[in-house]
């Protein structure tokens, strides 16, 4: 961080010499300064940067005093790690390789249908849905979002209702038969909205609240007949 440039300002960067972790980095510090005969900490003539474009790694240098910007660090250091989301710290993410082997749920296939709700009450309603509608038997699992897993006692019977378009179509917007495909990761939450001005709480301006979080799936359902205005 010694000599790093931060707006107008040069970083000098004094090892606490309290530490006794520190005790060699000084000595080796000492030495240098030693032998190239300067005073310690003596103010460096102000030189303007000069911008280097480094082809191999697309990153603009600013050269000043043999030191380089904060935000040309930041980026050489994003480059080196080869995506603009991994963060400087070592330890903030870890990844893990998984096998081309590993097929969770692998005996799903063939007998389950993954589907997306049209709304979140037709959701919360599905198991009620299919019992009314004579559709007996068939396991619901919930996989985040509006999707849910349809899973079948058989391959047949999974087969035979998803051809029955008319059918499901006024519960799922899509619906196909699962063999193993990847699934978007959806989460659904509630929002509790406080603070609004009395005549300012219209649905729509709460419905514009909530799109600043997400996507909202159930409008805002607002009315004088609540009590809790």
């Amino acid at each position: 961080m010694n000599c790093v440039k931060m707006g107008k300002f040069i970083l000098r960067v004094n090892i606490a010499k309290f530490a006794t972790e520190n005790a060699e980095i000084l000595k080796e510090d000492e030495t240098v300064k030693k032998n190239s005969g300067k005073q310690p900490w003596k103010q460096e003539p102000f030189i303007p940067a000069q911008q280097q474009f480094d082809h191999s790694t697309g990153v603009n240098k600013s050269v000043l005093n043999g030191g380089a910007s904060f935000a040309d660090l930041f980026r050489e250091k994003v480059h080196e790690t080869g995506g603009a989301s991994t963060s400087l710290g070592d330890d903030c993410g870890k990844t893990i390789w998984v096998s081309n082997d590993v097929k969770a749920f692998h005996y799903l296939h063939g007998t389950t249908l993954i589907g997306r709700t049209v709304d979140l009450m037709t959701l919360m309603k599905m198991d009620r849905i299919l019992w009314e509608e004579g559709h007996e038997g068939i396991e619901i699992h919930y996989v985040g979002g509006l999707s849910l897993l349809l899973r079948f006692k058989g391959q047949e019977g999974a087969t035979e209702f998803h051809l029955k378009h008319d059918v499901w179509k006024k519960w799922f917007s899509v619906l196909d038969m699962w063999e193993g495909k990847t699934l978007p990761y959806e989460r659904v939450a509630w929002l509790n909205v406080y603070g609004v001005p009395l005549h300012l709480e219209d649905n729509k301006v709460l419905d514009n609240i909530a799109k600043q979080f997400g996507v909202p799936v159930q409008p805002a359902q607002l009315s004088i007949d609540d009590g809790d205005l």
